[in-house]
């Protein structure tokens, strides 16, 4: 798997919906490096502010939404 891979997934969530689980994401991970890239792939993508993180309670279900730079990617990630 690989950053592209990950990155395109969350293109198709994005496009279906406005927010999606951080569990959703994860369901398509089966192995620990596939986990791994997801994470990388999520934060980078933060830090870049094409998703943004919202976590209503503490240990609540961390959902994803779109970021003021998401269009602005493409996708360079």
């Amino acid at each position: 798997i690989t950053i592209a891979d990950v990155r395109e997934r969350i293109d198709q969530l994005m496009a279906t919906q406005t927010w999606f689980s951080f569990e959703d994401l994860l369901s398509f991970s089966l192995t620990r490096q596939e986990v791994i890239v997801t994470l990388w792939t999520v934060l980078e993508l933060f830090k870049r502010g094409a998703v943004v993180f919202e976590q209503q309670q503490l240990f609540g279900t961390i959902m994803i939404g779109r970021g003021p730079n998401l269009e602005g990617l493409g996708t360079r990630c």
